[in-house]
């Protein structure tokens, strides 16, 4: 792939030249800027043709202006040094006519960044499009060696790299480099009417981490064949077990709730919530943003602003929030460090409590058998999920489960609950995580209604 055009000192020397000439403008009492590069291979092939192909060079840069508590933001592709000028004017005129608002500005000195501890994040893929090309296309061929897969919805490849630097007018002033690499595989199972989908992938920071692209052809092949001959449900009550890269958008919703914005808008089931039980006694949550090669580590925030290693939830009891510097200011809280999102979360187990083996279980054919019958959930569908009363309702799809084993497929069912009931109610999870920057086992939740026929 194309080197990158700026070298991090060159980066910084601009985003120097952008805080000295914003620190010139009357009335301006701080500055931040943030300027980067990034370079992005992506294609996909379907019916073994190309059917996407973008090779990509951008830069950006951008700064934000505080005339007191007024802000004005403005940003520009070119780093020229008129360009510049320019920008700021803009930034500053905008400053000029927005509202004061007393809990803006740049973090408090005490919480900007100090350290930087090397997450090893940048791992660039010298690869020729031909070969990409030829990747992409063999995951195809390989979904076809299932006799059951009729066609492809695409076979893709992804490689992005990047670097960027931070600055502001307290003295904070720092960047590195990332990758991130990509590749997916989107099989059709059947024909007419019986015909069913599903995929695979795989990212990592580093390319030699990839699953093997043969591998992820053939899960998306199997993931789709064996969704055949799906039944419906009659309405019920079970159990039911979310797989684990379901299970994290289950977790996602209590993130949401837990979040500054949210906190501060008093919109959320989890309003004011520190202190309150939420998961089972068994399970914590814990955030470590210095996982090398970690998909969400980083030194610091988007702010610059330290960041932690941190027990979000500790055996089953919230310990904080998720606050930026805005939002720790509106709640009158500390900063946590999450200006821009989290960093790598991990459900995990106490290993010390008793009955560890019962809650606990190596795979999902372990989690499939304590639950014995009920659902297993492999897809939903919707947005069926409000922030505010933790009220969770979904279409999915996935399988009935009978004395521990997958019986048939099922589809056009709703499951619903209440968030906050199922957190509290599970069971049981196991330890077959897909990495991702929300890690988690499928889940085992104790009750849920089923709407089917």
């Amino acid at each position: 792939m194309t080197k990158f055009q700026y070298s991090q000192e060159q980066l910084k020397e601009i985003c120097g030249q952008v805080l000295d000439i914003s620190k010139q403008k009357d009335g301006v009492t701080h500055a931040d800027a943030a300027i980067s590069e990034d370079i992005t291979l992506s294609l996909s092939v379907r019916q073994n043709n190309i059917e996407n192909l973008e090779h990509a060079q951008n830069q950006g840069i951008g700064v934000t202006i505080y005339n007191g508590h007024k802000v004005g933001h403005a940003s520009s592709a070119d780093f020229s040094l008129n360009a510049i000028h320019n920008m700021v004017e803009a930034a500053y005129n905008i400053a000029k006519y927005t509202n004061e608002d007393p809990y803006s500005g740049l973090p408090e000195p005490e919480d900007l960044a100090t350290e930087f501890f090397d997450c090893d994040l940048y791992h660039p893929w010298s690869i020729e499009t031909d070969k990409a090309i030829e990747i992409s296309k063999e995951m195809e061929e390989e979904l076809y060696k299932n006799k059951l897969i009729t066609n492809s919805e695409g076979c893709g490849f992804g490689s992005d790299s990047g670097h960027f630097v931070m600055a502001n007018t307290l003295g904070f002033m720092h960047g590195y480099q990332y990758t991130k690499h990509s590749l997916w595989a989107s099989a059709i199972a059947g024909k007419d009417d019986g015909m069913q989908s599903d995929g695979w992938s795989s990212d990592k920071r580093c390319y030699l981490m990839l699953d093997n692209h043969l591998d992820i052809a053939k899960i998306a092949a199997n993931r789709a064949a064996q969704k055949l001959n799906a039944q419906k449900l009659t309405t019920r009550q079970c159990p039911v077990i979310f797989e684990s890269t379901i299970a994290r958008k289950i977790l996602s919703g209590m993130l949401s709730a837990l979040g500054g914005r949210s906190q501060y808008q008093k919109n959320t089931f989890l309003l004011d919530s520190i202190g309150q039980k939420i998961l089972p006694d068994f399970l914590s949550l814990y955030e470590n943003p210095f996982v090398p090669n970690g998909l969400s580590s980083t030194p610091f925030d988007d702010d610059g602003a330290k960041v932690y290693q941190r027990y979000v939830v500790k055996d089953g009891i919230i310990q904080d929030y998720f606050l930026s510097a805005y939002s720790a200011r509106k709640l009158g809280r500390k900063n946590t460090g999450h200006a821009g999102g989290n960093h790598n979360l991990y459900l995990q187990a106490d290993k010390s409590i008793k009955d560890f083996d019962s809650k606990v279980l190596p795979n999902l054919a372990a989690l499939l058998k304590t639950m014995g019958t009920g659902l297993l959930v492999t897809e939903t569908m919707g947005q069926g999920f409000n922030i505010t009363t933790g009220d969770y309702s979904k279409g999915a799809s996935g399988f009935w489960v009978e004395n521990g084993v997958i019986a048939y497929p099922v589809e056009e069912i709703t499951i619903a609950g209440n968030l906050k009931n199922m957190l509290q109610n599970i069971v049981a999870i196991s330890l077959d995580t897909y990495e991702a920057s929300l890690n988690t086992g499928s889940i085992l939740f104790e009750n849920m209604s089923i709407a089917g026929i």
